[in-house]
């Protein structure tokens, strides 16, 4: 049995609230600069999201940061569907 607040049980295309850490801001793997950041949305569940310039400046816009790093800490909506979580929208207040 799942508690109902597990995001196993939850259904897929549902938004969530998670917390983005290790902010980056590089070439990586990919050839080009890149954004990337993990998002954890609880203790057992995380993703790496990796966004191309154009969307890291929107992104770097949206929560009104000077460095990437302090995007850190930040609440992030993301999508869920099934074992895939992207991004969805900064949070904002």
């Amino acid at each position: 049995m799942t508690d109902a607040t597990d995001h196993r049980a939850a259904k897929n295309g549902e938004v969530c609230l998670g917390v983005i850490s290790e902010v980056g801001f590089g070439l990586r793997d990919v050839g080009q600069p890149v954004l990337w950041f993990t998002v954890h949305t609880d203790e057992n569940w995380a993703s790496l999201q990796v966004f191309t310039v154009g969307e890291a400046v929107q992104i770097i816009k949206d929560y009104g940061v000077r460095d990437v790093r302090d995007l850190d800490g930040k609440p992030v909506w993301v999508r869920k569907d099934g074992p895939i979580m992207t991004f969805e929208r900064a949070w904002k207040r």
